[in-house]
């Protein structure tokens, strides 16, 4: 018993007559940050009940965009990465609502309606012409082909059961 005050006594000395660690001096940037890629963060919300996420140059620009089914509004979520920061994007105005995350500029939200819930998703050519087209498997038992167009809406579609 003695001897646990004792080593109690000793420990309480020590760090008392001991000095404080202080904190050291930024050192600025570390030189590994241009091998691990640091950067700011990107966010991009989404829906609770998106799947089947895939990631794929569905525009041929060389960039890889996603593409994600969500359920909850019967569409599929087209997220197309751009190159720059568009210069008509709106400023975010800050309403002082910290818990308000706004997305950010990196993908262009494009949304693509669906009659059925999708349940898988795979990404492909299906008709010859180059451009990746979408297909999906729709509950309850069809196969959906989606076209991509030259330009415009993601219109034309081919539908098995």
């Amino acid at each position: 018993m003695n001897k646990l005050v004792a080593a109690m006594v000793a420990l309480l000395l020590a760090a008392v007559v001991i000095d404080p660690v202080e904190a050291q001096e930024p050192r600025g940037p570390s030189p590994l940050g241009q091998y691990f890629g640091f950067q700011p963060i990107e966010i991009f919300k989404l829906e609770l009940r998106s799947s089947n996420l895939v990631a794929r140059d569905i525009d041929r620009d060389g960039l890889v965009d996603l593409v994600v089914a969500d359920n909850s509004h019967s569409r599929i979520d087209f997220l197309h990465q751009r190159k720059a920061k568009p210069a008509d994007e709106p400023v975010n105005d800050d309403d002082g609502d910290v818990n308000q995350v706004q997305n950010d500029w990196r993908f262009e939200h494009r949304k693509i309606p669906v009659d059925r819930q999708v349940n898988a998703m795979v990404v492909g050519d299906y008709n010859g012409d180059g451009r990746p087209d979408l297909a999906y498997l729709g509950a309850p038992n069809y196969l959906v082909v989606r076209f991509q167009p030259k330009e415009g809406e993601w219109s034309e579609k081919l539908e098995y059961r």
